[in-house]
């Protein structure tokens, strides 16, 4: 079977992962983000739009954006709105990835980033995934760094993605992300290349991880 290599990239939150996404695309691997791909959907999907408006109220939209520091204000609050919006934008954005798998080209690598990859279970829609792992600290401290997040927000998303250490056996590849920025490029790079090689194979129609006991 003549089709593209799927290869997905996960971690928590400040481990690393969006690094991991640039250096793959450095070595000319097409990258899609999760969180990009949601937002876009929520922006312009009309039904998705809708159903949000009904759950979360007009506020959630300010004219024809999304207003997502009002919609995080409710959801990393509130566990049971988060997985509401999650059943509403989940499918949209699944169908989103489907059809860009299913076009990209035969001996293309395309990857996906996710943070909540195996929380989801689509981690058997890859022929590989990459766990990005790092310790609490220096994710917080790392997201911090980044301007992004108050620390307490970056503990609380932290929370919210109920990352588990099972998830390092699960994963096909595991890069450690505890050090500092140069050596975990380093170490990307490597494991990218190594994938590349992985990634030259006669593929099976479906997914390798699917395939799994």
């Amino acid at each position: 079977m003549s089709r593209a290599f799927r290869l997905g990239i996960t971690g928590k939150i400040g481990s690393g992962k969006s690094t991991l996404s640039d250096v793959a695309r450095s070595h000319g691997i097409r990258v899609l983000e999760a969180d990009s791909v949601a937002k876009e959907v929520m922006n312009s999907d009309p039904e998705v739009r809708a159903k949000i408006i009904s759950i979360f109220g007009e506020e959630s939209y300010s004219g024809n954006s999304l207003n997502r520091s009002y919609l995080a204000s409710k959801v990393f609050t509130d566990e049971s709105l988060r997985l509401q919006l999650e059943e509403i934008v989940h499918p949209a954005t699944l169908e989103v990835f489907e059809k860009e798998f299913s076009n990209a080209k035969a001996g293309e690598i395309i990857a996906l980033e996710s943070a909540i990859l195996f929380q989801t279970e689509l981690d058997e829609r890859f022929d590989a995934v990459i766990l990005v792992d790092a310790e609490d600290k220096a994710a917080v401290d790392r997201g911090e760094a980044s301007g992004k997040l108050m620390r307490e927000d970056i503990a609380n998303r932290l929370k919210q993605q109920n990352y588990s250490n099972e998830w390092k056996e699960d994963a096909d590849f595991v890069i450690t992300n505890n050090g500092s920025h140069e050596e975990f490029i380093t170490r990307s790079e490597a494991l990218i290349e190594f994938v590349k090689i992985v990634s030259n194979q006669d593929l099976p129609e479906q997914p390798l991880r699917s395939l799994y006991d």
